[in-house]
This record gives C-alpha cells, sequence and structure tokens, in this order.
C-alpha cells in the first residue's frame, strides 16, 4: 500500500470512528432527554420541571452541533431529535403554567427565545405590568427597556407612545444608554423634535450609528435657537425627563 492509500485509509477510519462515537452519544443524550421529560412531567411545581428542562435543553445542545448538523437523517439523530420535540413541548407547556408566578428574569429570558414565540403575546403584557412597578435599580434595566419596546412595537399590546418613552426615560436613569436611543428615536417618529434632540443628546455615542442613529444636525434644524438651547441644559439635568412646548 502506498502512502496516499494509507493517509486515506487512515482518515477514513478516523472518520468512521467520529461517526460511530457521535451515533452512541446521540443515543445516550437521547434516553437522558426522556429520562429528564419523565420526571419533568411527575414534578408537581412547574417552575421545578422548567429548571431541570431547561438544563437538559442546554446541555444537549452539542449533540446537534457537533453530530447530527451533518449526520442528520442517521436513525440515531432522528431518535435524538425527537426526545428534544418532546423535551420542547413539555417546556412549552410548563412555561405557560408557570407564566404568573415566573420572575421577571426568567420572562425576559423567554421573551428573547424563539423557541417560545408562541407564548410572547402571553409574555409580553406580564412583562409590561412588571415594568411598571419596578424600583428602578440597575436590576431593572432590561425589563423597563422591553417593556418599552413592547409598547412601541404594539404587537402583543395596545401601543402607548406615553408609557414608553416613561418606561425608556427610567432605563435610562438605571443606566441604559439604548434606552435613551429608543427614546429619541420613538420621539422623532411622533414629531416631537425637542425630546427627540433631548434624548439622543443623551444617547451619546450609541446613537452616532447603528440601531439607534440619530442625526443631531437635523434635528436642531427643526428646532429654534431658544429650544436647541433648552435641551442642552435638560440634558444635564436628570430630573428632566421630557419637555413641554411640542
Amino acid at each position: 500500500m502506498n502512502r496516499t492509500h494509507k493517509a486515506i485509509s487512515v482518515t477514513a477510519l478516523a472518520l468512521c470512528s467520529l461517526l460511530l462515537a457521535g451515533c452512541n452519544e446521540e443515543d445516550n443524550v437521547a434516553d437522558t432527554n426522556r429520562a429528564v421529560l419523565a420526571s419533568a412531567k411527575a414534578e408537581q411545581d412547574p417552575l421545578v420541571a422548567l429548571a431541570k428542562i431547561d438544563a437538559q435543553i442546554e446541555a444537549a445542545g452539542y449533540v446537534a452541533r457537533n453530530y447530527c448538523s451533518f449526520m442528520s437523517s442517521s436513525t440515531s439523530c432522528a431518535k435524538f431529535s425527537k426526545s428534544m420535540g418532546e423535551l420542547e413541548q413539555e417546556r412549552l407547556a410548563r412555561v405557560k403554567q408557570s407564566l404568573d408566578k415566573m420572575p421577571a428574569g426568567k420572562l425576559l429570558d423567554y421573551y428573547a427565545d424563539q423557541d417560545t414565540n408562541t407564548l410572547w403575546a402571553d409574555i409580553a403584557p406580564r412583562l409590561v405590568a412588571l415594568a411598571k412597578n419596578a424600583a428602578g435599580s440597575m436590576d431593572d434595566r432590561a425589563l423597563l427597556y422591553t417593556a418599552g419596546r413592547i409598547l412601541t412595537e404594539g404587537t402583543h399590546v395596545i401601543r402607548n407612545t406615553d408609557q414608553a418613552t416613561e418606561l425608556f426615560a427610567r432605563a435610562w436613569l438605571a443606566g441604559s444608554q439604548s434606552a435613551a436611543g429608543a427614546n429619541a428615536q420613538l420621539y422623532a417618529s411622533i414629531h416631537d423634535a425637542n425630546n427627540a434632540y433631548l434624548w439622543a443628546l443623551r444617547c451619546k455615542e450609541a446613537c452616532n450609528s447603528g440601531e439607534y442613529f440619530m442625526s443631531k444636525y437635523s434635528l436642531r434644524d427643526k428646532l429654534s435657537a431658544e429650544a436647541i438651547r433648552q435641551a442642552e441644559q435638560a440634558a444635564l439635568d436628570s430630573s428632566i425627563l421630557a419637555l413641554g412646548g411640542h
């Protein structure tokens, strides 16, 4: 056997070993998935059941990434995929059972998760309600900002610009630069140049490019000299969250 054939044979053997190891791993994880599913179904507390399911889904993710991504048609992958689907189905049911007792942080996680998008309409109003009653600490930044976006978009709740601008302002006070950018954009969308300029100033570098880009020059073109000075002075005073006279 020449060197080329020998190298090809070694490579082929290594690939076969990898594939076999992958199949064994998929079978093992599929069995673990089903064991966790059975344990979760027997659990009376939906939050405890969810913790088990979430942990297993995260732990099993490497199989999909490392093995089933290139042998998805194998029998072992089919078994693994079915077990993951069963876990996801139980997860959705348990999330729905837990919505009224779930902490804000978990609701935010599920609202950002594409796998739970069928529950976003149920989660969104709960996030808004929690945000309205939040203390406004640094830990509340994501909640306040997300609730502001929900009210701005008006997809899962009735759009409310006044409440959205208030929540964005509170998120900014809690330390979110993105919230200042979101507020600038929202005010600009309702043709309130005074407040759009105020929040664009507070947005600083976050509004220079990307999602929250705002041209301060074009905003100033819509304002009088007096209004420009008023906004620039107000931007320095964190107790002023909105300007009148628009």
